[in-house]
């Protein structure tokens, strides 16, 4: 069984259309100033080693996971910063360990067996690849956490869900 992805909120349609505008009216006012094409293609070309800049090491996959994938732990309220790590779903359940400096700054790995997870959701994120995924635990605990879509997601949450066994 495989569980969907809820829609976009219309704020994040929003987002998307802004970064999407500046981007284009970036392009515009180059190409206006009479900088030329040669300094799209440029940034076009830089944006590579840009993207490698950015992307952050991954932590550890846990063992037996038939699914794992980047993603950050997401503040309980309005406040707080997001905390990079790995998600992993295995049989068993499911498991999200801190990366390298969220490690260092005190945070621990979060566990949660497969018949402890009352319900697991997902829904399209701010950006076009974006999934955030809440779970909750049958004593009431939640977690949130932001990865990206990829192969094998909803079918891992799917499995964790165990909203679908009543």
């Amino acid at each position: 069984m495989s569980a969907s992805i809820a829609p976009r909120r219309r704020r994040s349609w929003l987002s998307i259309a802004c970064w999407l505008a500046a981007a284009t009216l970036f392009i515009v006012g180059l190409l206006s100033e009479r900088h030329g094409v040669w300094w799209v293609l440029a940034g076009i070309a830089l944006a590579p080693l840009l993207i490698a800049l950015a992307r952050r090491s991954k932590a550890a996959k846990a063992p037996g996971a038939t699914f794992a994938s980047s993603a950050d732990l997401l503040p309980v309220g309005a406040g707080g910063a997001t905390v990079a790590g790995e998600l992993s779903v295995a049989p068993a359940g499911l498991t999200w360990i801190p990366g390298m400096h969220a490690a260092r700054d005190g945070h621990v790995p979060i566990t949660l067996a497969s018949g402890d997870c009352e319900s697991a959701s997902m829904q399209a994120g701010p950006t076009l690849l974006d999934v955030v995924l809440t779970v909750r635990s049958r004593s009431g605990e939640e977690w949130r956490f932001l990865t990206h879509r990829s192969r094998g997601l909803s079918e891992a949450v799917g499995r964790l869900d165990g909203s679908a066994e009543r």
